[in-house]
C-alpha cells in the first residue's frame, strides 16, 4: 500500500482497515508484534483519514462517510495519538457545541474516547450514563465503559456489570467488551 493510493475507492480502504483491525485482534497477548503491526497500520490508514478529513463535504458519497467513521474507530483502537486527541477534543467540546460531535461520527468518537479513557474521562462517561434519561443511550454509554484498555478501568467496568447498576441487559453489554 503506497501513500499515493489514498484516493482509492472507499470500499477498498474499508476492506484494508478491517483486515488490519482483524490482525490487530489476532496479536492479543503478543505486545511486540502488535505494536509493530499497529505502527504499520497507522502509517497506512492515517493518511487516508487526513485525505478525507473529519468533516463531511457537500455531496459526499455515503461510502466516504462510512469510511471516515470506520477509520476514526480503527485508528483509535490502533492507538493513533492524533485521532485519540481529536476524539477527546470533540467529546469535551460537545457539551457546549453539539456540532463538535456530529451524529454520523458520534459512535466512533465515543468509542475512541471510551477505549482510550483515563480515570477522569471514564468517571465523566459513567456520570453521563447514570444521568441519561433515554434507555437506549444509557445502555450504549454503559456498554462503552467496558471498552477501556486501562486494566484498572476495565476492572471498574466489570464491577458495574456485576452489580447490575445499568440493568441486567446492560451489564451483559459491559462485560462483553
Amino acid at each position: 500500500i503506497h501513500r499515493s493510493s489514498t484516493d482509492a475507492a472507499p470500499q477498498v480502504w474499508e476492506a484494508i482497515a478491517g483486515t488490519l483491525l482483524a490482525l490487530h485482534s489476532s496479536y492479543e497477548g503478543m505486545p511486540l508484534q502488535r505494536a509493530q503491526l499497529d505502527r504499520y497500520a497507522r502509517q497506512r490508514l492515517a493518511p487516508v483519514l487526513a485525505h478525507i478529513g473529519w468533516q463531511a463535504s457537500a455531496g459526499e458519497a455515503v461510502a466516504v462517510a462510512n469510511l471516515r467513521e470506520n477509520l476514526i474507530a480503527t485508528l483509535g483502537t490502533l492507538g493513533d495519538e492524533g485521532v485519540i486527541a481529536e476524539a477527546r477534543r470533540r467529546y469535551a467540546a460537545a457539551a457546549s457545541d453539539p456540532g463538535a460531535m456530529p451524529a454520523a461520527l458520534r459512535r466512533a468518537i465515543l468509542s475512541v474516547v471510551a477505549e482510550n479513557a483515563d480515570a477522569a474521562i471514564w468517571d465523566q462517561m459513567h456520570a453521563a450514563a447514570r444521568a441519561e434519561p433515554s434507555a437506549m443511550i444509557k445502555a450504549e454509554l454503559y456498554g462503552l465503559l467496558g471498552e477501556a484498555k486501562d486494566a484498572a478501568l476495565a476492572q471498574r467496568a466489570l464491577q458495574l456489570a456485576l452489580n447490575d447498576e445499568g440493568g441486567v441487559t446492560t451489564s451483559a453489554a459491559i462485560a462483553a467488551h
